[in-house]
């Protein structure tokens, strides 16, 4: 008995589940029948496996629902231990199966092939969420929107490589750089950013020395420049600025230039930077009336 081409989309059990799988049904029996339709499977493929490998004789329910793509969902979705990227894949491809067969929301059928006296008529309950939105389709698969968009996408470009996502062959992260190949970045692109930052630290550190080999009368007049600079080079740099990334290297930047000028000024915090160029001055005015007065 051939499998349905949904039950396909799912992955077979892993070497430990079925080895448990299987010693609950030979302890057991087959508690759960295996449900077909037109003679093929539709969920328990693992079941009649096992079956297979004890010789035990499997019974069938014919699958006589209307939407065979929620009872295939609800069957085997959240009781498997799927990654996002496959649950979000099995549903995408689940709904590009729905949008191939219109007629997968089925009329009822008293038809049963290739069924023996064990096998039963079943209509199985198929209550749950619709998969027709993106959104519909990120609940349903409990992956991201994101994740879902990809799988989306990877579906309907590469059905074959989603396939192998879904069973497990590959992760859908994966997947899309193979039909995503990451752009690589141009030199234009990327001096915006990264070369003027190394620049601008390279500037920094040179006035850094010059200012090293200034008397104390002429550091608040260096300070007052440099203050002028940052500013000039806050400016340049929200404009390029565009990542998380990319602002967490300007905050470290600005904090390695407060301690430079803390360390300068011989101050623990930043609010008492102020405070010492204030007292910096006074010093050179008291200086300066007492010159006058000799």
């Amino acid at each position: 008995m051939n499998l349905h081409s949904l039950c396909s989309i799912f992955p077979k059990l892993d070497k430990t589940s079925f080895e448990a799988l299987r010693s609950d049904i030979q302890a057991n029996g087959l508690r759960n029948p295996i449900i077909v339709k037109n003679g093929e499977i539709l969920d328990g493929q693992n079941r009649l496996q096992a079956c297979k490998d004890l010789g035990i004789t499997p019974k069938y329910q014919e699958y006589e629902g209307e939407d065979l793509v929620e009872f295939v969902l609800a069957q085997n979705l959240h009781r498997r231990h799927l990654s996002a990227g496959q649950s979000a894949t099995i549903v995408a491809l689940a709904q590009d199966w729905s949008l191939a067969h219109p007629s997968g929301k089925l009329p009822k059928s008293n038809e049963i092939n290739g069924l023996d006296d064990n096998s039963k008529m079943a209509k199985l309950p198929t209550k749950g969420l619709p998969v027709d939105t993106q959104s519909d389709r990120a609940e349903k698969s409990g992956a991201s929107k994101r994740t879902q968009g990809s799988a989306d996408k990877l579906v309907k470009e590469n059905p074959e490589l989603a396939m192998q996502v879904a069973t497990g062959e590959i992760t859908l992260n994966k997947a899309m750089k193979e039909i995503e190949p990451e752009k690589e970045q141009s030199a234009e692109d990327s001096f915006d950013v990264v070369h003027a930052y190394e620049q601008e630290v390279a500037e920094n550190q040179r006035l850094h020395g010059v200012i090293e080999a200034l008397t104390v009368d002429d550091k608040d007049k260096s300070i007052i420049s440099m203050s002028e600079r940052i500013k000039g080079l806050e400016g340049r740099l929200n404009q390029a600025l565009a990542t998380e990334a990319e602002a967490i290297k300007q905050s470290k930047f600005y904090a390695k230039m407060l301690t430079s000028i803390r360390k300068l000024l011989g101050v623990e915090i930043n609010n008492d930077i102020l405070i010492r160029i204030k007292a910096m001055k006074c010093t050179n005015c008291c200086r300066s009336d007492y010159i006058a007065g000799l």
